[in-house]
């Protein structure tokens, strides 16, 4: 067969735009009872049996199918497609033969089999019996990563490219302290002895040293001293010590020729003791007496505070001179309590205090009496543990609840388990037309 006798190439497989089977890879007691066609057993008997002998004729979707499958494989082929290795076609085969070629999975690699019955993934960690074609197995081409260290015969190679012995490392030594031979030029200073200084480096050094001043002369050689003192910042120095205060000047009648004492009087200012006894410093724990202390502190919340050693404090403050808020705390500020005191009738009064939220609570300023109100869902047959908008402090009075529904059968709310904190309820099921909202509402009462 001649090169130019290439079959026609098949661009478009057989039937891919008509009516197909997709033909199976096992047979049936059914597929052969139907005459349909499978890859093990082909067209059934029965498709070739007479259709007066009851026989089937041979279906032309199967026909297609079988053709469609032959023409793409064909067609991948033709296009220069490689497969990738696949198990489940290894297993069924036995593994792959003796000069099989495929694809890596990633397409970069063409793995060449080596061995009979191969199961071994070649893209696996294990490439046994597997070459990769792209990386010249047989050693056939020079490695760039190997620097040419993998040529054959050195002394042919050096020959073909016109280089003698002289060229070769072991003709020339490198120069060192002892022996002659090559060495390099360096225009950086340094602590090399295999660099050679090049001519521009020695004059660089020569004209360093000379710009240098000497240790010995101690400042002599320095060329403009006036200059120099203003580089390394002194003239303010030197100004401050043309206006220095000679020695004859005298402090409160003391001379200036040695170190002087100066006292309190000598400045006009009180002495250590008296200060002591005639001011409060800013942080004391001395006792002050005064006939009225005024804190004007500039701003609307003017304040005095009252702390202890241990750390507790009580506090003091105005509001605009509207409100008197009083207040203690400890030291990590987890007791905190207020009291508010408005203005009325030209007095100061506690203040009550609320939250009007749907479930919320009002106390008392006078007597501390909390009430709350809690507004739960109806309809609960266990027992539901709920929280109150805001704890009690000492004790529970009661409390009353309304009932989800006029049927006392089944519109029952009740209530047990009530603490300071929390409280456990059941609530009936309503009728919607008597509470379409289905909630039951309780209220709580104490201090």
């Amino acid at each position: 067969m001649k090169s130019t006798e290439k079959p026609n190439l098949i661009a478009v497989p057989f039937a891919s735009a008509g009516d197909y089977n997709e033909i199976a890879t096992k047979s049936t007691e059914s597929s052969l009872a139907k005459g349909v066609a499978t890859y093990p057993s082909g067209f059934p008997p029965l498709t070739m049996t007479a259709i007066s002998a009851g026989g089937i004729p041979p279906s032309g979707k199967d026909m297609n199918g079988i053709l469609n499958d032959i023409t793409t494989a064909i067609r991948y082929s033709m296009s220069g497609g490689l497969y990738s290795y696949n198990a489940d076609f290894s297993a069924a085969i036995d593994g792959y033969p003796k000069g099989a070629i495929v694809a890596s999975s990633d397409g970069s690699k063409i793995w060449w089999n080596g061995v009979e019955d191969n199961n071994t993934d070649p893209d696996s960690t294990s490439v046994s019996g597997w070459k990769n074609l792209l990386a010249d197995p047989n050693g056939l081409f020079l490695q760039k990563a190997n620097n040419l260290s993998d040529i054959n015969n050195k002394a042919t190679a050096r020959n073909n490219l016109g280089l003698g012995e002289i060229a070769t490392q072991d003709f020339i030594p490198d120069a060192t302290l002892i022996e002659k031979g090559i060495t390099q030029l360096t225009d950086k200073t340094g602590n090399s002895n295999t660099l050679a200084a090049t001519q521009k480096l020695v004059s660089d050094v020569n004209d360093n040293a000379n710009n240098k001043l000497s240790k010995n002369q101690n400042g002599a050689d320095i060329f403009n001293k006036t200059e120099f003192v203003k580089n390394i910042g002194l003239s303010e120095m030197v100004e401050l010590a043309k206006g220095a205060v000679p020695n004859s000047r005298k402090i409160n009648g003391k001379p200036l020729t040695g170190d002087i004492s100066l006292n309190a009087g000598d400045v006009g200012s009180y002495a250590k003791s008296e200060s002591d006894n005639t001011f409060l410093r800013i942080s004391s724990n001395k006792t002050a007496t005064v006939g009225n202390l005024l804190i004007d502190s500039k701003t609307p919340f003017p304040k005095l505070r009252f702390k202890s050693k241990d750390g507790y404090i009580l506090g003091i403050n105005g509001s605009e001179g509207k409100l008197l808020h009083i207040y203690s705390d400890d030291p990590k500020n987890q007791r905190r309590y207020n009291i508010l005191t408005p203005e009325r009738n030209g007095t100061l009064a506690l203040q009550n205090t609320a939250i009007k939220s749907e479930n919320g609570w009002w106390q008392c300023g006078d007597t501390g009496v909390i009430i709350q109100w809690v507004k739960v869902p109806s309809a609960q047959q266990s027992w539901i543990k709920v929280n109150y908008p805001i704890s009690f402090k000492n004790k529970l009075f009661g409390y009353v609840a309304s009932m989800s529904s006029i049927n006392t059968s089944t519109g029952h709310t009740l209530v047990r388990n009530a603490t300071l904190s929390t409280f456990e309820y059941q609530a009936g099921t309503p009728n919607n037309d008597e509470n379409p909202g289905k909630v039951v509402h309780i209220l709580f009462w104490g201090v």
